[in-house]
């Protein structure tokens, strides 16, 4: 079934697909708004301590749609800088702090960025090929983390099916 993601799907600066919610049946997908692998994603609204979060999906399920307050920043095909590169930039904290001051807005417990504003902001952009090289070493330590959550799941999981068993008796 069709989802659409909560704003807690990129909070934190990393993607979890399992902030989303269901797509109520009277909305049609929008395919159009799905999210892809390889999506830089930035939050437009939010609190002021947590508007401008961005986050870079590695992997996703289909049939996953973006909500009206997240942007999907995507780069000229002759773009000088890279999307993984681009996305620690934003998660800086410097550079976060900064892009956070341009929120505003009537909602004063969520202010909004504007995609003028946002287009206005200033980055660095070094060389592409060392961009390139920051994103492989940024994309295998991702891999990394990944591979570990996965294995603290499995490790939570015997832990549980330990304790199950020993309460039982079992042991």
């Amino acid at each position: 079934e069709w989802g659409v993601l909560k704003l807690g799907a990129i909070t934190w600066c990393q993607f979890d697909e399992n902030e989303q919610k269901a797509l109520p049946p009277d909305i049609e997908p929008k395919p159009e708004i799905e999210v892809k692998k390889g999506d830089l994603l930035f939050s437009r609204k939010n609190t002021h301590e947590l508007v401008a979060a961005a986050a870079y999906v590695n992997a996703t399920r289909p049939k996953l749609m973006l909500p009206d307050l997240i942007f999907r920043l995507v780069l000229n095909i002759e773009s000088v800088i890279n999307p993984i590169f681009l996305w620690k930039l934003l998660v800086n904290s410097h550079q976060r702090k900064t892009i956070q001051k341009l929120a505003g807005g009537a909602a004063g417990s969520m202010p909004n960025i504007s995609k003028a504003k946002l287009l206005s902001v200033s980055l660095i952009a070094p060389p592409l090929d060392l961009q390139r090289r920051f994103a492989e070493i940024v994309s295998s330590v991702e891999e990394q983390k990944a591979k570990m959550r996965k294995h603290l799941e499995q490790l939570d999981d015997l832990f549980a099916s330990l304790q199950q068993r020993a309460f039982r008796g079992d042991l």
